[in-house]
């Protein structure tokens, strides 16, 4: 859940490299979860997954530090790009 990943990152924030999170999750979208983690550490790489992009939604995430957009269904190497792209502009 994004409130077990936001705990996760807490304990350690430098521990973790990289953020992958889903715009829908349970009691947490990603857009608000990626707010979460920019404010404890706002050069973390995050990439949100989604099935439904809208201006709003690329404002939002924009707004929170999301660093790239992936739509859904994912192809293995979109994600790979993804993360290459992402850890290379942290």
């Amino acid at each position: 859940s994004g409130f077990e990943a936001l705990e996760a990152l807490k304990k350690d924030p430098n521990e973790i490299d990289l953020v992958i999170v889903d715009q829908t999750m349970p009691k947490m979208t990603g857009v608000d979860l990626a707010r979460e983690i920019h404010m404890i550490r706002p050069n973390m790489p995050i990439i949100l997954c989604t099935g439904f992009k809208t201006q709003l939604l690329l404002q939002k995430a924009e707004e929170a530090g999301v660093h790239r957009i992936l739509m859904k269904p994912l192809m293995v190497r979109e994600v790979a790009g993804g993360i290459r792209d992402a850890l290379d502009h942290e």
